[in-house]
């Protein structure tokens, strides 16, 4: 890619990014979901050496970024995406050490320190990460659900936030049947702790909890698919000053990014009505089976636009869903479709006429219907054709004659997700992403 094409590139993924933060207030408030990794740089005999160049490099993208010690030998790096990194610590005089496979995870703030050896710059000192390394430098508790665990685990309706209830102190406190990624208010529903606050969802750092009303309050506003998610942490204790704003979990969430080889997936899950049995309800009443499908699909592409710099990721779901949802609900007799209450009688409901209203002794006065019978000429002709879409009783209902219809009542859902990523490197100070989701339930 020549050098202007790389300079417009560079300026054109600039205005979005500047647009996109003057559109979205809410990004200001936001939680940082990238990684750090400080420590302090001694020689072998713990005296401080400042002026040390430490750099972490991305092994799947080749971005690097890079720090230098201060005079008490200390570094930060900071903002570093999800991933697998080779931290290196180099200074003339010393014998240049590497630490390899190094998991930074969303959010994580991991302490390495580094003790250098005197000798050539040329030789190099590899140590390899054989363990992952405890946090120390924040006072968080909870759990991260890796790529790992939401690639290989069993996902209701590929939901990866089914996930959050494997963190300790996470209860669920919802119905198991809604986990689709529509279902926003069931999937929000974790208890934390044996609190009843509740939780907070950040996606990128972008806060992504609904706050439009009491019932929205406390909701997950966008559920990315599976596919689309490189992992995410849940928070339950000692939040930082970065969260708290609620006394539930905290459950920060990144999306995938690209790397420098291509790579995707393609998936379809598809269930059939003939390993159903035909509901309960339904199957008393004498009904037919309700038909009942379930078609999830969808794809995902990543890879760099340009190499060690530019990368990009896409992601799409689609869900076509028919299922029943059983409801019992009170419809009108074949009597009672004719004016004939009687058998409201025996239960002591008397039904008068509001045609005979009047006052007498300044109290309002009603004629009974004789019999609990509405005469066929006081019954609306409206109200006749109207009657006609009801269906008949299919059960015998309660002593009031009511709840004596069993309805399938059947449901259809039509659902997509589309994200996409952009992350562009400037150089090793200066680093840009850019993120679209959009999805619509019809």
């Amino acid at each position: 890619m020549s050098s202007l094409r790389v300079a417009l590139v560079q300026r054109w993924l600039l205005a979005i990014v500047l647009l996109a933060i003057a559109g979205q207030p809410a990004m200001l408030r936001a939680q940082e979901f990238r990684g750090s990794i400080s420590g302090r740089v001694t020689d072998t005999t713990d005296a401080a050496l400042p002026g040390v160049t430490v750099s972490a490099t991305n092994t799947a993208t080749n971005v690097a970024t890079t720090a230098i010690t201060n005079g008490s030998g200390e570094y930060r790096l900071l903002y570093l995406t999800a991933g697998t990194y080779t931290l290196s610590a180099d200074m003339s005089g010393f014998k240049k050490l590497t630490h390899s496979s190094i998991e930074v995870r969303v959010g994580d703030r991991l302490t390495i320190p580094f003790r250098l050896e005197i000798g050539a710059q040329t030789d190099v000192v590899d140590v390899v990460a054989e363990a992952p390394l405890l946090e120390t430098a924040s006072a968080s508790a909870g759990q991260v659900i890796d790529e790992r665990r939401i690639q290989l685990m069993p996902l209701a309706d590929g939901n990866p936030f089914v996930l959050a209830r494997l963190a300790p102190g996470v209860a669920y406190g919802s119905n198991l049947l809604f986990t689709r990624a529509f279902d926003n208010n069931a999937v929000s529903a974790l208890r934390t702790n044996g609190g009843s606050g509740s939780s907070e969802f950040t996606l990128d750092g972008v806060p992504n909890t609904a706050t439009g009303g009491e019932q929205d309050y406390g909701r997950v506003a966008f559920v990315p698919p599976a596919e689309a998610v490189s992992e995410f942490r849940v928070e339950t204790a000692s939040f930082d000053a970065a969260a708290g704003h609620t006394a539930g979990a905290n459950v920060n969430v990144t999306i995938k990014n690209g790397t420098n080889r291509f790579s995707g997936s393609a998936y379809y899950f598809y269930r059939d009505e003939k390993f159903a049995e035909k509901d309960f309800f339904t199957e008393k009443a004498g009904g037919d089976k309700d038909p009942l499908s379930y078609n999830r699909f969808g794809a995902t592409l990543g890879g760099p636009l340009n190499r060690d710099k530019t990368f990009f990721f896409l992601s799409y779901e689609g869900l076509k869903d028919e299922f029943p949802e059983p409801a019992v609900v009170s419809v009108p007799t074949q009597a009672q479709r004719s004016g004939d209450f009687s058998n409201l009688l025996a239960r002591g409901i008397q039904l008068y006429n509001p045609l005979s209203a009047r006052l007498v002794n300044g109290q309002v006065v009603r004629d009974p219907f004789p019999g609990n019978i509405i005469p066929a000429n006081l019954i609306s002709p409206s109200a006749a054709k109207t009657l006609r879409y009801y269906p008949l009783p299919n059960l015998p209902g309660d002593a009031d004659g009511l709840n004596n219809y069993s309805s399938p009542n059947p449901r259809k859902d039509d659902y997509y997700s589309i994200t996409g990523r952009i992350d562009h490197t400037f150089s090793e100070r200066n680093k840009i992403f850019f993120r679209y989701s959009r999805n619509s339930r019809e």
